[in-house]
Parts: C-alpha cells; structure tokens; sequence
C-alpha cells in the first residue's frame, strides 16, 4: 500500500500444479476494468486477475512475450521473432480474446543475440502505449492497434544512424566495438511536449516533442530534494510522471553533511531523515512533469 506494507501476492501459485507458472515476464494493468494481465513463459500462459489479486481466467499460448501492457481493448506485447534472435515485433490481443492468433503490428530486425538494455522498452501512455524495439533509433507510440507517432533518434556520433551494426556480428564483437553507442530506448514517458528516456548508457534525455530536439544529461538535479539521478523509472498509473531512485550512499552522505553542519534538516528533507533506513525499503522519489 502507499505506507509500504506488503499487501498480497501470487507466490501460493508459484509451480506446484496445473495452470501455475514458473516465471512471470511482465504484467499490464487494465485501470477502468480493475484487471491484471500476467504473461508467463514458464509455461506460455496469460493469467488474468482483478486488482485483489483472485485467479479469474488462465489462457493457454504457444508463444511468450518480454513486455505486455493494456490500452483500451488491446494488449500489447514484444515477443522475438519466430527463429530470429535478433528480430523483434510488436503484436496485439484483444482482451476478450487473449486465445486468437496475435495481430503483428511492428516488427524489427537486426539486433545482436543476449543483448538487452535494463528498463522497459513497451510503456503505457495516457493514451496509448510507446514502444522502442533494441537497436532500433525510433520510438513509437500505439493507440487502438495503430501507429499515430514516430519519432528517430538520433544520437550523432554516439549513435546507431553514424554507425550502424554489421549483419551477423557476434555479441563479443559488439562488447568491444559498439559499447559507447546509444543503441536501446528505454522507459519512454510524455509530458506535454516533453519526453523522456533512457538508453544503455548512463544518461537520461530530454526531448522536446514540438521543436524536435532536445539532449542527453549525466544527472538530474531535484531542487526539492538535493539527490542527482539519471535513471527513470515511469509510472502507469501517474499519467506524465517518472520516479526515480537515489544511491541510498547518496542520502546517507547528504544527512551526514546536515548533522555535521547544524544538525538543522530543510522541510523537504525531514520526513527523508526520519525514515531512511539504508537497509529498508528504497527511497522512490515521484516526479510529475510539467
């Protein structure tokens, strides 16, 4: 719940028997329906479940997806391509019929085998859902199974458009050769005329939608609260908003400097003083972009 006491999971249907899984890849949440659409690929499954938590439907696949999230009555899913390790697509199911063959919408090749980027490449938007398929420059946004937006990318020299990866390089050549490159979108999310997002490197970018441009930054600075940041992490639920999660080195550090000063903590900081615990739960920090 918002104060952070453990509520309820599905650990009791954890592999003991038929239609419970293994592994769980990712879930997209239906607000309007208060509906939970859980895939699976230990086994390929689709398991659909109100927000309390209760088993409503299984339905069975022959397929697994990486990513999924709801828009409307779509479920949007990344699965790889059917033996292509370094292609990708985007596909939907009707949510009243998760057991049909999906309809392809995107699909993308020329990516190198293992290698992912941490973070969420298929994100919810308030209306509708972007998705940015590895090694691919572009982000795109969905609405009722349709691509309404695309925005390229592009990152100069630092980039795939200035260098772009040879067919068939192995993944240690890549390691080698290819490690400086922006080369994965993650954790897109839009504000007005802002986006945001993440890549492989340590960066977040800001670009403003309306004039086509924008930059990369090494560190976010909350006038708020004195925590740096450059990972983002969007939210579902918070329409246009990011959280973020600072070093619990870095709030520790900056409390130490507070009490040595004058032992006085700023209003923004005292309710942090009071609860951080570095071996608890982490700090998330929202923030609702405007």
């Amino acid at each position: 719940d918002r104060e952070g006491n453990f509520l309820k999971s599905t650990a009791s249907m954890t592999g003991k028997g038929h239609n419970e899984y293994i592994r769980l890849m990712d879930a997209a949440m239906d607000k309007e329906g208060r509906t939970l659409y859980v895939h699976c690929d230990a086994p390929y499954q689709i398991m659909v479940f109100d927000f309390d938590l209760n088993l409503k439907e299984v339905v069975q696949t022959d397929y697994y997806m990486d990513e999924v999230v709801a828009d409307g009555r779509f479920i949007y899913g990344i699965r790889t391509l059917y033996r292509d390790e370094t292609g990708f697509e985007l596909v939907a199911l009707e949510r009243n019929r998760l057991q049909d063959t999906p309809r392809v919408l995107l699909s993308f090749t020329g990516g190198v085998p293992g290698r992912r980027t941490t973070g969420k490449s298929l994100m919810q938007a308030v209306d509708g859902a972007y998705v940015s398929f590895p090694f691919d420059t572009h982000v795109y946004k969905i609405r009722n199974a349709e691509v309404v937006e695309t925005y390229n990318m592009d990152f100069g020299e630092e980039g795939l458009i200035e260098n772009p990866i040879r067919n068939g390089v192995t993944p240690d050549w890549f390691d080698c050769n290819c490690a400086d490159l922006n080369w994965s979108i993650v954790n897109m999310t839009v504000s007005d005329s802002v986006m945001l997002f993440n890549t492989n490197r340590e960066y977040a970018f800001m670009v403003n939608t309306d004039r086509k441009s924008g930059g990369g930054y090494l560190n976010f600075h909350n006038d708020m609260l004195p925590f740096s940041f450059s990972r983002i992490i969007p939210t579902g639920g918070l329409p246009g908003t990011v959280v973020y999660r600072p070093f619990a080195e870095t709030i520790a550090e900056t409390l130490k400097q507070y009490r040595e000063k004058d032992g006085t903590f700023p209003p923004e900081l005292q309710e942090v003083e009071r609860k951080f615990n570095p071996d608890g739960n982490p700090l998330l920090i929202v923030w609702k972009i405007k």
